[in-house]
């Protein structure tokens, strides 16, 4: 919602066969609008909000953005029902509490959002994507039979890749990412 109709550059990470027919990583520099970046990621991945408020001001936002070139708040706000519209209201309003703080004159400096918004969006991406696999995992543990005659060895392996995977997320966030259940 604030940064939507921004243009940033965002890095994509394709698997391409080499030579010896192995799959390797290949990253892309490519430029997109924030908002078609969190759609097509999104989409992508599958994922859908569960929260029904949040999904249908996505939506809604999604569909403004795709109609306009810039994002103007009040045009925005008009055209939200009022529960959306309070809902969206109270976002801003964290946003600018944040904002509002004095940081500098109490010698803490920090970047600005408007500063590393690809940045924001592709760790906000990337934690949601940890989420799902962490999910599937879960899945396959509750469907791991308890019989010793039973072959979970299919079971392990999708374990083992998507471990894998979060490994690679916890690399592009610089990061470790544990989950507790």
């Amino acid at each position: 919602m604030l940064y939507g109709d921004k243009s940033e550059e965002f890095e994509d990470v394709i698997l391409k066969a080499n030579n010896e027919g192995e799959l390797e990583e290949v990253f892309e520099r490519k430029e997109y609008k924030v908002f078609q970046r969190i759609y097509l990621s999104l989409q992508e991945d599958e994922i859908e909000l569960a929260n029904p408020m949040f999904l249908g001001i996505y939506n809604h936002i999604i569909q403004y953005f795709l109609q306009n070139e810039t994002f103007n708040l009040e045009e925005y706000l008009m055209n939200l029902s009022p529960e959306f519209a309070q809902e969206v209201t109270n976002i801003i309003m964290e946003n600018e509490l944040n904002e509002l703080s004095n940081w500098e004159g109490r010698n803490v400096f920090v970047k600005m959002k408007e500063v590393t918004t690809a940045q924001y969006v592709s760790e906000t991406i990337l934690s949601i994507r940890w989420f799902l696999v962490g999910q599937l995992i879960e899945e396959l543990k509750h469907s791991v039979s308890k019989e010793l005659e039973e072959d979970n060895s299919e079971h392990l392996r999708m374990t083992m890749d998507y471990n894998g995977l979060i490994n690679s997320f916890s690399k592009k966030l610089g990061r470790v990412l544990s989950r507790y259940s």
